[in-house]
């Protein structure tokens, strides 16, 4: 297998994933991004931006009118989809109330490394789908300090005013694009203007309010799954 190293800033294609370390769509489409990788190489580089799944998720729950075994089912769905199975309760397991410190952890992880920041990204999805860890800060630490990161520096920086505007600023530019969680944002940089667009893990308009970018503008608190 190829040896898939730290991103170059001067790609010529850039794929976003605007994305949550809590969302199943993220999960799901790691193996689709990883391919690209290692097929198109120092051709293709790999931004990972933070959309914000749910500030609270009973109030997320409330707003689409789920259960928890609703949100099982919708787990379900996308591991049938997506074929990357997780423990389809991971929520209520990890006992999670916001993936919004998750969040704005990785947005602190990339001021240290962008290659760590994406290895701490995948080791926050398989500690919380795969191993149902506890959400709390200490455990966002210690999974800092499994990739590389410095867990003091990491633990300071994801209470930083700065970190957080970081965080504000990709979920309002995931609402410009109209983007979702269970799709990637393709930018070919060769272009003399910006040439963007959508694919959707779904399919071409195959997208529902589960995933959609748009249900996040009319709902600022950016529930949606």
């Amino acid at each position: 297998m190829k040896t898939v190293g730290p991103p170059r800033r001067d790609s010529p294609i850039e794929i976003v994933h605007f994305a949550d370390p809590w969302g199943w769509w993220s999960w799901g489409l790691e193996p689709i991004l990883q391919r690209l990788r290692e097929v198109y190489g120092d051709n293709v580089q790999v931004t990972y931006k933070m959309g914000g799944e749910f500030e609270n998720l009973k109030a997320w729950m409330q707003e689409y009118g789920v259960d928890e075994r609703g949100t099982v089912n919708w787990i379900l769905e996308s591991v049938a989809l997506t074929r990357m199975p997780v423990q389809p309760d991971y929520y209520f397991r990890c006992q999670v109330e916001s993936s919004f410190p998750a969040c704005i952890a990785l947005k602190a992880a990339k001021l240290q490394s962008e290659y760590k920041a994406a290895k701490y990204f995948r080791r926050m999805m398989e500690a919380f789908g795969l191993k149902c860890l506890h959400a709390t800060d200490n455990t966002l630490v210690k999974l800092g300090g499994e990739v590389g990161l410095d867990r003091d520096r990491l633990r300071k920086e994801m209470h930083s005013d700065a970190v957080e505007e970081a965080f504000e600023q990709d979920r309002q530019e995931m609402v410009r694009h109209h983007a979702n969680f269970d799709a990637l944002l393709i930018h070919d940089r060769l272009q003399t203007g910006e040439s963007r667009s959508v694919c959707s893990a779904e399919g071409p308009n195959q997208v529902d309010h589960r995933g959609n970018a748009q249900d996040q503008q009319d709902h600022e608190t950016g529930r949606n799954p």
